[in-house]
């Protein structure tokens, strides 16, 4: 009896694992992997959608005066803001705008050049975004 006891349990063990095993086989066969990589010649990844870009999230225009935005994406990331369009008379200086992130605001004052030429102010449209966001 003993014997018999021994055998069944070993069988149903037996079973369990082999059942175990042909559902983790199954589910990783079933498990597509997405994305897209390209590859150098020499093997090495040169994109990859798991890679981290910068993502442009909206557009501003500054008209000369201090002023700010706010936007919920851009709380505690790393920000960036980029010329789109500028609006200046050729050769001439021109009081620029400063940029300051804090939180969720991009805020922009105008400082004065060193040259003491003249004093055209920089209006234009800028992009901004986040570093490090996901495709």
């Amino acid at each position: 009896m003993d014997l018999y006891v021994y055998i069944m349990i070993t069988l149903i063990s037996f079973a369990i694992a082999v059942a175990l095993w042909k559902r983790k086989k199954k589910k990783e066969e079933t498990d597509m992997p997405v994305g897209i990589e390209v590859y150098s010649q020499e093997g090495k990844t040169i994109f990859s959608t798991d890679m981290t870009f910068c993502r442009i999230l909206g557009t501003f225009e500054v008209d000369g005066t201090d002023s700010s935005i706010t936007d919920a994406n851009i709380a505690n990331r790393d920000i960036f803001v980029v010329v789109a369009e500028c609006e200046k008379a050729e050769n001439a200086c021109s009081k620029l705008p400063v940029f300051t992130f804090d939180g969720n605001t991009i805020s922009w004052v105008y400082t004065s050049t060193n040259y003491n030429i003249a004093n055209v102010v920089f209006k234009g449209k800028y992009y901004y975004g986040v570093m490090g966001a996901k495709l």
